[in-house]
């Protein structure tokens, strides 16, 4: 999981940047071209999201690991990178439940920690769930 961003994006990244300042409506582009730029979008989260699903097992293991050797530094940079990944997938409850362990572990609160981390791997657990995708089961 050395770069779960870099294998799901590539060495750039590949999304149009939108100033915050900018409305949408000041795009350049008639709405035709919006609605099949927004269409593009829509797809590539979902290819993205597919390719996520397929290192969720992995990224679930080294999570575990590493709560389980007392790895706080190796748990973060893990949640870390998970969370540049589920970012662009319009997975926003793992997304949440990821910045909420990833709090935890900059207070350095064990038991949130603990908290966070079995809500953030029950929500791991419920995607790879609801995808079909159970392998992570010891």
């Amino acid at each position: 999981m050395k770069s779960l961003s870099r294998k799901l994006f590539g060495s750039r990244r590949q999304t149009p940047q939108q100033d915050e300042d900018t409305p949408s409506a000041a795009l350049p582009g008639t709405p035709a071209d919006r609605l099949q730029i927004d269409a593009l979008a829509r797809e590539f989260s979902r290819e993205l999201f597919a390719r996520l699903l397929i290192e969720l097992p992995a990224c679930r293991r080294t999570m575990t690991e590493s709560l389980a050797a007392g790895n706080y530094r190796r748990l973060g940079d893990s949640v870390h990178q998970l969370l540049g990944a589920v970012a662009y997938c319009e997975a926003c409850e793992l997304e949440q439940g990821l910045r909420q362990l990833r709090r935890a572990l900059k207070t350095g609160d064990r038991s949130a920690v603990e908290h966070d981390f079995h809500h953030a791997i029950a929500l791991i657990d419920s995607t790879l769930h609801s995808s079909g995708l159970c392998s992570h089961v010891k």
